[in-house]
This record gives C-alpha cells, sequence and structure tokens, in this order.
C-alpha cells in the first residue's frame, strides 16, 4: 500500500540536505496486531533474497541531469545490512548511480538501497513526484490515509489491487 507521497522540489542552487543513507530495515513491523492472514501474506514475501519492506518510485516532472541536484543510488547496497559511510564529499562515494531522465520518467527502488539526492548546481529546480509503498500490515501515515468523498469515490470505482495500493482494503 501507498505508506505516503509528495511533491519534492530542490531549488536550483541548494545543497544536499542529508548525507547517504537508507530508509527502510528488512523488519521493520511491529507484528503484534497483525491478522492471520498479514502473517501468512508476509511469510510469502519472506521468500524473497531480500524482502522489500518499501518501494519508492520516483516521477520526473523535469528533465533531470547530472547538475540538476539528481538523486544517486549505490547498486546492490540493499543487501548489506552495513550503515552507509558518512562522507563529506557526497560525490566521492565509490560506485554510486546517478538517476537522471526526461520529465515523465520513473525510478522505482529499494529503500534499503543506499542513497541521497546531490547538490543542485544549476539554475533551475528539479522537481519530482515521490511516491512510498509498503506491505499492507504495516501503518499508513495518516495525513496519506484516503478519506471524504475521494475514498468513497475510489471504493466505487477502483479494482480491489488499486484499492490495496491505496491502503483502503486488503486485496
Amino acid at each position: 500500500m501507498m505508506i505516503d507521497n509528495a511533491y519534492h522540489i530542490k531549488t536550483a542552487g541548494t545543497e544536499a540536505h542529508t548525507g547517504w543513507h537508507r530508509d527502510a530495515k528488512v523488519w521493520a513491523f511491529d507484528e503484534t496486531n497483525w491478522s492471520e492472514d498479514d502473517r501468512s501474506r508476509w511469510e510469502k514475501t519472506r521468500l524473497c533474497e531480500v524482502p522489500h519492506y518499501k518501494i519508492k518510485v520516483f516521477v520526473f516532472v523535469n528533465d533531470v541531469d547530472e547538475t540538476t541536484g539528481p538523486f544517486s543510488v549505490v547498486p546492490g547496497t540493499h543487501r548489506v545490512d552495513d550503515p552507509a559511510p558518512k562522507l563529506e564529499d557526497l560525490e566521492s562515494m565509490p560506485n554510486h548511480a546517478k538517476l537522471t531522465g526526461s520529465a515523465g520518467s520513473a525510478a522505482i527502488w529499494n529503500g534499503r538501497i543506499w542513497h541521497t539526492a546531490l547538490n543542485n548546481r544549476d539554475t533551475k529546480a528539479r522537481r519530482m513526484l515521490l511516491y512510498n509503498y509498503t506491505h499492507f500490515g504495516d501503518k499508513q501515515y495518516e495525513e496519506c490515509v484516503p478519506r471524504g468523498d475521494f475514498r468513497k469515490r475510489m471504493i466505487a470505482e477502483r479494482s480491489p489491487k488499486c484499492l490495496q495500493l491505496l491502503g483502503i482494503k486488503r486485496a
């Protein structure tokens, strides 16, 4: 289900707001309130080599190049438990990849991977839509819970999978 979403703007000429880090741990759930169905579904998910606690999607609103503060990842680090190193110069991270692309492109990634957004050295802002998805048994951020007329319309018009992605109802 979608746990949260945002419209992220990195204004021109701004420095990175954080260092290299990861957003998720593999076993971050409070399983005390899970139903047997939740537990069964999670056990099936755990069959993966490294379970995906959080899947993130970034959609580029503008073209993103190497100067506009591109989001960057270190491939393969979702498979290790080591914390990301603290580096003064973010671009000195070995083996990192800058995710660039045209407006409308999307990047889908595991929340456990080491990542950061680099400094925006350009004269234009970098804008992205951000969506975070996690296991249905986890807690959805209150401000992201669909409500009111929107919720009613989704329940009436959308598929069971769409309702699960929105965190409204298990498919």
